[in-house]
């Protein structure tokens, strides 16, 4: 009896090993059949990508970046649409390293060739077109052109012929200068007729047209008859005045000016000599300082008078002529208001109720008398 239980309880255990047996290789099977399974995803996901990716290089090739196409290669249109949440996984996957397109935009494949080609032949015809012209510049005002181009001129190659190209028309300064002409040297020692390029108009009022210009004046002529001329390798003119009333041009220098009036079908020339007046006030360390340029006003008349006109509020406080001191303040004086200058011989210092007069005698300015005015 106990022999019989002892072999009962061994078949036992071996039935039990052998259950333990069975589900560990049923086990064992359905792991390698995960494996499998997971081999054969990777496997396709793979075959995929290398699809995915040969595709993708082909269109690259053929087509350019304009046209990669991942599974429809060949259709006849090709739409791009922005992944939704709607998209499966693997789209999702596939398209996260390309760029987010913000619409969907319809592109006929084959259509930027043809494009490609449009702009390429106009491309061309824009350049069978495009000539290289001769540059020249065209004088406003005057018919005929002149060719611009190095200048071959030497220091003392001042010619006085006429030019050549321009000298059938010319610019018209103002409407009272309407036959009036003005020659000189441009900055190139060339012969021109002046334009508005090398002068400009100052002053413009009932009596006078002021005139000064870039370029240097040598001619002027009106109706055709010689007005003025200068000489070559002299100083240019500083500014040349027109009076509308009188018909008279004065040509102004540093030292001198010219007047040229109209006389008997002829043009009269008369040169007046400026001596050098120098006009001071005190400044505020109590020194003779030069008034500005901007505080003084000068006039020239016709007849080779030169008057300085002191602008409100600056006070003159001294003058003198070349190195000489003409006249100083003294304390119960008051301050001038002009000075005129009458060529190299007088000048009057006028006051609101006295004129003072000097004279010169052999270079040496000496005071002759003063006048009451008021």
């Amino acid at each position: 009896m106990i022999k019989y239980h002892r072999m009962s309880k061994y078949f036992s255990y071996q039935y039990i090993l052998i259950l333990i047996l069975i589900g560990y290789v049923n086990c064992s099977d359905d792991l390698n059949d995960e494996r499998v399974k997971t081999d054969d995803c990777n496997k396709d996901e793979t075959n995929f990508n290398q699809t995915g990716h040969t595709l993708v290089s082909r269109n690259i090739i053929e087509r350019g970046l304009g046209h990669i196409v991942y599974d429809s290669y060949g259709s006849e249109s090709v739409t791009t649409t922005q992944p939704t949440e709607q998209s499966s996984e693997s789209d999702i996957d596939q398209d996260i390293d390309e760029p987010v397109q913000p619409e969907t935009i319809p592109v006929e494949v084959g259509s930027d060739e043809e494009e490609d080609g449009d702009d390429e032949e106009e491309d061309q015809e824009d350049e069978d077109n495009f000539q290289v012209t001769e540059t020249t510049e065209i004088t406003e005002g005057v018919t005929g052109t002149q060719t611009v181009g190095p200048s071959t001129d030497t220091e003392d190659d001042y010619k006085e012929e006429k030019p050549t190209e321009i000298d059938v028309g010319y610019e018209i300064i103002h409407p009272e200068l309407s036959t009036t002409i003005f020659m000189g040297f441009d900055d190139k020692r060339k012969f021109i007729i002046m334009d508005s390029r090398h002068f400009y108009i100052t002053t413009d009022n009932t009596t006078d047209i002021k005139i000064e210009f870039g370029a240097k004046l040598y001619e002027i002529k009106q109706d055709n008859k010689l007005v003025w001329k200068g000489k070559k390798y002299k100083s240019r003119p500083q500014c040349v005045i027109y009076k509308k009333l009188t018909n008279v041009f004065l040509i102004i220098f540093p030292n001198s000016f010219f007047s040229c009036k109209y006389v008997n079908g002829n043009w009269e020339k008369r040169i007046n000599i400026i001596p050098e007046i120098v006009l001071y006030y005190v400044n505020y360390l109590g020194k003779h300082e030069e008034i500005d340029g901007s505080n003084i006003r000068t006039e020239y008349t016709q007849y080779g008078t030169v008057r300085k006109y002191i602008k409100y509020p600056t006070m003159c406080t001294m003058i003198e002529v070349g190195h000489q001191k003409l006249w100083e303040k003294k304390y119960i004086e008051k301050y001038p208001r002009e000075v005129h200058c009458y060529g190299n011989e007088k000048i009057v210092i006028v006051f609101v109720t006295w004129k003072y007069i000097y004279l010169n005698h052999d270079g040496i300015w000496k005071f002759e008398k003063s006048i009451k005015t008021k």
